[in-house]
């Protein structure tokens, strides 16, 4: 049963009925803020939420896909430089060892560092946060860690990249009691093992950078309305449905075009323009008039 609603956009109409979700995304784009009002009323926030999410992963898969290319020609040169500063590599015990040690070893091409850590080291976190590279590896005997640096805050990401068991899996080796050897040559063909490994991890990488503005922009949007244009008869689900619509079209615009222009346009910079955009557009869109009903007369 359909109830009559005093502050409905249809004055004196009952609400609209339920459409199909896939009319409401021709909408976001054609009729927007029609289509906001009937995300607002039956609060499509599942289906909204989950084309944000499919959006995403796709335009991670495809960034991925055209970057992948690089992403292994820059993991093979990382290879080669592990592989001429550490040797043959020995995995015995659960640990690490290498060919030659003879203390603290740093090397690095211009674009990867690499730190080998005898036990008892310092992690060298002064040098690698004012050194010039970005990215690189830090090597002990319990494993080989990752680590990105942001080069406008200066602040470090690592991460543990490999195990030891993790080593010898790579390699067959069905158990890390027994010594395993790895030499030069076989440290080279890592790229072509972790295939797979790298093409996810792209995914991965990227994911989050394409969703967390919609998150972010849609609890901005859910403040702004409730500060400025304050609904009494919207609910919550209504309200969230709403945000992340207005984060759709935003998210596909900014995401094509990041596939294309490579370091040239900030993502997260170039959603948000797109986002304000947007909401400009929604305010001088006049597919709908919203008025309200005068009360009745006693």
């Amino acid at each position: 049963m359909q109830q009559d609603n005093p502050h409905s956009p249809w004055p004196g109409e009952p609400f609209p009925p339920p459409i199909p979700f896939r009319y409401i995304l021709y909408g976001l784009f054609f009729y927007p803020r029609l289509a906001l009002v009937m995300t607002k009323i039956h609060g499509y926030w599942k289906s909204s939420l989950a084309t944000a999410l499919a959006i995403a992963l796709v335009g991670a898969s495809v960034k991925s896909y055209l970057t992948f290319g690089q992403a292994k020609e820059d993991f093979r040169n990382l290879a080669q430089l592990v592989a001429t500063t550490l040797g043959t590599v020995t995995v015995k015990d659960n640990e690490i060892s290498w060919e030659v040690q003879t203390g603290p070893k740093t090397a690095n091409d211009g674009t990867w560092r690499i730190d080998v850590l005898e036990e008892g080291d310092d992690f060298p976190r002064n040098q690698i946060e004012h050194g010039a590279c970005d990215k690189g590896i830090v090597v002990t005997k319990n494993g080989i860690d990752a680590w990105m640096r942001i080069p406008e805050t200066g602040r470090i990401f690592p991460r543990r990249l490999l195990t030891p068991a993790i080593i010898a899996s790579i390699f067959k080796s069905s158990s890390t009691d027994e010594p395993l050897e790895i030499s030069q040559e076989q440290m080279k063909l890592l790229p072509n093992l972790l295939a797979p490994v790298i093409a996810t991890g792209t995914i991965l990488f990227h994911f989050p950078i394409y969703i967390q503005p919609v998150l972010f922009c849609s609890f901005l949007f859910i403040i702004i309305t409730q500060l400025f244009r304050r609904d009494p008869t919207a609910s919550f689900r209504g309200l969230l449905s709403s945000a992340i619509c207005s984060c759709i079209p935003p998210c596909l615009l900014a995401i094509i075009f990041d596939q294309f222009t490579f370091h040239t346009v900030d993502y997260h910079t170039l959603f948000v323009i797109l986002f304000f955009a947007y909401l400009i557009i929604i305010l001088y869109d006049r597919s709908i008039v919203v008025r309200r009903v005068p009360p009745p007369e006693p």
